[in-house]
Parts: C-alpha cells; structure tokens; sequence
C-alpha cells in the first residue's frame, strides 16, 4: 500500500474521489515475457470486473495504447472484449512516448452520470530497462521482465467512493 500525494486547488475535492492524499494498493507483477503479462492482464480484468460487479456497478474501460501493439495482438483485445460484453474503447497514443504498451483505466459511471476511473492496469515494457531489472531465466541468460503496474480496487478512497454511489443508487 503506497500512499500518493497531490496538491489539489480549491472546488477541486469530492467526497473521497478526489482527495489530496490517496491509499493505493497497488501490485507490481513481474512477468518473463508480453505473453506471460497479457494471460496475467486476462485475470486482472476478470477480478476487476468480479469486484466491481459486486457493487453493481457496469464498467466502461478505455484503453490507451499504440497501434504496433493492438495489430501484434488483435486475439488479445478480442479475449478483453469477451469479458467487457461490449465494444472496446480505443484510444492510440503515440510509438515509443511510454513506457507501457497498453494501459486500461476501468471507470464506474456514477449516480450523476459521471465517469469516474477507479482501477487500473498497464503492461510496462519500459521500466526494467530503466531501473535496470533483470532475471535470470532457465537458460541462464540475463533478461528484462515485463511489468504489469495494476490498482484491482484503485484507491482505497475511490472504493469507497463506489461504495457510497452504489448504497445511494439502492434507495
């Protein structure tokens, strides 16, 4: 659980989804390869979903990624979208200007009709180099991780969010 500071302006605070101190739990996955993270990124949307579903809520995702990668792994996407039940929202960004390849923001949309991004995943192809990561794999040779950053219930403060919207939608 890491704690995240921000320096929000006034008007800017909202009950607990925008906060000026947040409590992440969020995971760093390790993975020998894209192939490993994406089965990996699978179970993380299913329990994503899993979690949010229990508070009623349907999700809307929008995933932010480059083109190179979605042509590589059009199956992938089509495995997402089985577990979404509807069209994915796609939004490229530019080669090479992140350090992921993919990065999905899963929003609630609440009671007023606003989205509100609640969890997250991303697949890092970047920060092991950058940090200087290594393992070493059954051959014995050196190599880079893939790293998969993920929040499964986002902040605790925006759980609780959700939790709320959910108990107001139930008067």
């Amino acid at each position: 659980i890491a704690d995240s500071y921000r320096l929000e302006q006034s008007g800017e605070l909202l009950l607990s989804f925008r906060v000026r101190k947040m409590t992440m739990p969020d995971m760093h996955v390790f993975c020998k390869d894209v192939e490993s993270s994406k089965e990996m990124c699978l179970k993380l949307h299913r329990k994503i979903y899993e979690e949010f579903g229990k508070l009623n809520h349907d999700l809307v995702c929008l995933y932010n990624l480059t083109k190179s990668f979605y042509e590589k792994n059009k199956e992938f996407f089509k495995e997402l979208e089985s577990i979404e039940k509807k069209p994915l929202l796609l939004r490229f960004v530019p080669e090479n200007k992140y350090y992921w390849v993919v990065n999905v923001e899963h929003h609630i949309i609440d009671k007023m009709k606003r989205p509100r991004e609640i969890a997250t995943w991303q697949i890092d192809v970047g920060n092991a180099e950058r940090f200087d990561i290594k393992f070493t794999d059954k051959d014995n040779k050196q190599k880079r991780p893939v790293i998969i950053h993920t929040a499964i219930i986002g902040t605790i403060e925006r759980y609780i969010y959700s939790a709320f919207d959910y108990a107001i939608r139930q008067k």
